[in-house]
């Protein structure tokens, strides 16, 4: 059971990092965009979404 049990595991926890990965580069992404938009100022709709 361990052994069928820890590549899932793994593959849970990578899932995890990369979504959370994904999720800090589009909101960095958009912080970036919105910079350059129009200055400092940014949506609620962007900035109040959680993780």
């Amino acid at each position: 059971m361990t052994v069928l049990s820890r590549p899932r595991n793994l593959v849970a926890g990578a899932a995890v990092l990369v979504a959370s990965f994904s999720v800090l580069s589009a909101r960095r992404a958009a912080q970036v965009a919105s910079r350059e938009a129009g200055g400092k100022i940014v949506r609620p709709e962007r900035s109040g979404g959680g993780i």
